[in-house]
């Protein structure tokens, strides 16, 4: 089933519009939908044409990133899914973009993850009802999440204008030229990367900025509950062995 709105405007606590934001239209999907109170088995939300009003927001980010957001139109999506038959399996999609900036989708794919969404589902009743979630509540949603297995990242990324503009605000950040600075960045990759192949696929797409394309599919699924030691495996220098475990592959500009 589809709900759609069109014409939404999302206004600032103080119902100012000028501080909200506007959406063309706003389509809410799901499916596997049961009588009783709970989750479908799959939903997701897509957004046409979002605008940001907000001129702090606006400011805000043209400071961050040197890109003026203001009368852009903003589409953007969001959704899960979730099999019980193929290995509890759940699966997450985001996707972004904008004219003249960039296109971005993203995906997660995990498995295992029944127990996870038995207690989000029990979360989901109680929310229903009235009744706030315990401390209780919120330790054991976390370790079932801890339970499930991470599978799959694909991330994909069309750069339409976003790259340029990001360089050219970094540069003058830094008191240097964009071609300066194009310079010194194949340097930093060599540096914290210790595979070769992804660090030319990286400048590569330095070079020429037009597609990237990240997937990380581990030889064999990883507990969630050790990715955190992943991370702090990575951050103390151990690159090699994340990489390997996490088997990444990049591609520029194919």
């Amino acid at each position: 089933s589809a709900l759609i709105i069109n014409g939404v405007s999302f206004s600032s606590p103080d119902m100012n519009p000028a501080k909200g934001v506007t959406v063309d239209s706003l389509t809410i999907h799901q499916s596997g939908f049961k009588k009783e109170i709970q989750l479908p088995n799959s939903a997701g939300i897509t957004i046409d044409n979002l605008k940001i009003h907000d001129k702090q927001t606006l400011a805000s980010l043209k400071a961050d990133t040197g890109i003026d957001y203001s009368g852009r139109d903003i589409d953007a999506s969001a959704g899960y899914a979730y099999d019980a038959s193929q290995n509890a399996s759940l699966n997450l999609s985001l996707g972004y973009g904008m004219s003249g900036q960039s296109q971005v989708d993203l995906s997660f794919g995990f498995i295992e993850m029944d127990a996870f969404w038995a207690k989000f589902q029990d979360l989901y009743k109680s929310a229903s009802a009235g009744v706030e979630p315990t401390e209780q509540d919120k330790q054991a949603i976390l370790e079932s999440l801890g339970q499930g297995q991470f599978k799959q990242l694909i991330l994909s990324y069309t750069n339409d204008g976003e790259i340029e503009q990001l360089l050219s605000h970094a540069a003058v950040e830094s008191g240097l030229t964009v071609d300066d600075l194009k310079a010194r960045i194949p340097q930093g990759i060599d540096q914290q990367l210790q595979d070769p192949e992804l660090a030319s696929e990286l400048k590569s797409f330095l070079a020429s900025p037009q597609t990237l394309s990240l997937t990380i599919e581990p030889k064999n699924p990883i507990k969630m509950q050790e990715m955190p030691g992943l991370f702090f495996a990575a951050m103390m220098g151990n690159q090699a062995q994340v990489l390997d475990m996490l088997n990444p592959t990049v591609k520029a500009n194919r």
